[in-house]
């Protein structure tokens, strides 16, 4: 039974939750990956996901948050909105 409201890590592990060993090297680049990400995407949706504004406020060339976005997996507008259309058309989701 739960004690609080708020789990410590002993009761999730209860309830099966698994932990990732946060020594290991992996951990540490999929949790700057992450950080990167939702970094990057805040300030492209607080540009309305202009690159060129999103750049200038975070302080990087164009180019490279353009390679950044593809090395993050963020799509473009363009990929966007290309994948908007698509699931229209075809009524499947990507």
């Amino acid at each position: 039974m739960l004690k609080s409201h708020t789990l410590n890590h002993e009761e999730l592990k209860e309830h099966g939750f698994e932990f990732p060993d946060q020594t290991s090297p992996e951990f540490h680049t999929e949790l700057i990956k992450r950080m990167k990400k939702a970094f990057v995407l805040a300030h492209l949706n607080k540009s309305n996901y202009c690159v060129s504004k999103a750049a200038e406020t975070i302080g990087v060339p164009i180019p490279t948050l353009y390679k950044l976005m593809k090395e993050l997996g963020i799509p473009t507008k363009t990929q966007r909105l290309f994948n908007k259309a698509k699931e229209l058309v075809t009524g499947k989701t990507t």
